[in-house]
């Protein structure tokens, strides 16, 4: 019998949601385990525990009229939210983009679906879930069993699966490198620290930068954000130029960390600032390579078939965004 499912991914600009129909086949080369009927993409309102959750909901209720699904044919639910999450108790212990402390999303979100399971997990951990299943099934599934997802978008972070399985940590904390000091007297961090890579190389942190060059302010506005200003710099922009040749340093060094920390097979880029492609990715790679060729160690553990960006993915749905589909696999568990 086929379940209705859905699949939420809260991040700290956008919420987006989805409604899928289970297809009642174990993943593998045929046909995928869910079909998606509906989707939803709302701002969030980040003031805290209620706005976030009038945000959720909207997004659900565009996804399941989109899907010209009733709310009560729904029977479980997922959901990724960026921060430390407590997976078992349903509360999202501290979100610093959202506002949220020790706030209990999954029992509030179950209370307006009518009772059914939420349940919930960092947004960028199940994030990972859904590229590794996405990657390992399907027709065109990579025999991989240890895969890093590092997402740039309004933070830094990375999800890891090792031998097929979600690196949590001890805390549920694991892969927060958004908030590893790369600049000690830099600016000040929302987590309480200086300097952090989130601080730098996050959407908010490049459009904060260029707001603060006059030159970028008078030719994109004066309030740029991460796509103008890699817009400006395929356009040959001087200033925008040097600000994404220093934001794609410090990223090439996260990757570096990532590739020596756990040794995985694929690192994959996605997140909202990624999604400026080419302008994006092009002087990332041009700063892995400068490491390739500085050290025999790093070339060894990052060879250019190993990191990518979503964009560049062949073999996943589209279109795609690993948080829903991460999600609508946990909504998807027994």
């Amino acid at each position: 019998m086929n379940r209705y499912l859905l699949g939420i991914d809260i991040g700290g600009t956008k919420v987006e949601a989805a409604i899928a129909r289970t297809n009642n086949v174990a993943p593998g080369r045929g046909e995928p385990a869910r079909q998606v009927l509906g989707r939803a993409t709302v701002l969030t309102a980040n003031e805290g525990g209620r706005a976030v959750l009038d945000s959720v909901e909207q997004a659900i209720a565009g996804a399941l009229a989109d899907g010209q699904i009733d709310r009560e044919a729904v029977s479980a639910a997922g959901v990724g939210v960026p921060g430390q999450v407590d997976t078992g108790q349903g509360i999202v212990r501290l979100a610093v983009n959202l506002n949220l402390n020790s706030f209990p999303l999954g029992q509030e979100l179950a209370r307006s679906l009518g009772g059914i399971p939420v349940r919930l997990e960092n947004d960028v951990r199940l994030a990972a879930i859904g590229l590794y299943e996405a990657l390992t099934s399907g027709p065109a599934a990579e025999p991989i069993r240890h895969l890093a997802y590092l997402s740039i978008g309004t933070g830094v972070a990375v999800g890891v699966v090792l031998n097929g399985v979600l690196y949590r940590g001890a805390g549920g904390m694991a892969g927060e490198i958004g908030h590893i000091i790369v600049e000690p007297d830099g600016a000040l961090c929302p987590c309480g620290l200086r300097g952090c890579l989130e601080t730098v190389a996050s959407g908010p942190a490049i459009a904060r930068q260029a707001a603060a060059l006059p030159g970028l302010t008078g030719d994109l506005g004066p309030q740029p954000d991460a796509a103008g200003v890699y817009a400006a710099a395929r356009q040959g922009h001087p200033q925008a130029s040097q600000l994404v040749q220093r934001v794609s340093g410090h990223l090439a060094r996260a990757i570096h960390w990532v590739a020596m920390a756990y040794d995985v097979e694929r690192i994959i880029l996605g997140g909202g600032v990624a999604a400026a492609g080419d302008a994006f990715w092009s002087p990332i790679a041009a700063e892995l390579q400068q490491l390739r060729e500085m050290s025999t160690l790093a070339h060894q553990m990052l060879p250019e078939e190993r990191v990518t960006t979503l964009r560049h993915m062949r073999g996943v749905p589209e279109p795609f965004n690993p948080g829903v589909w991460g999600a609508l696999a946990l909504a998807d568990q027994p």
